[in-house]
């Protein structure tokens, strides 16, 4: 789902995705 969201607003960079995969979502909110 994440992936899909990211992908559609032309974010590619598979370090990103592989990020927002693994790293727990509270990590990205602040």
């Amino acid at each position: 789902m994440v992936i899909n969201q990211l992908q559609s607003r032309d974010i590619t960079d598979p370090k990103v995705l592989q990020a927002m995969l693994t790293v727990p979502r509270h990590q990205f909110v602040d």
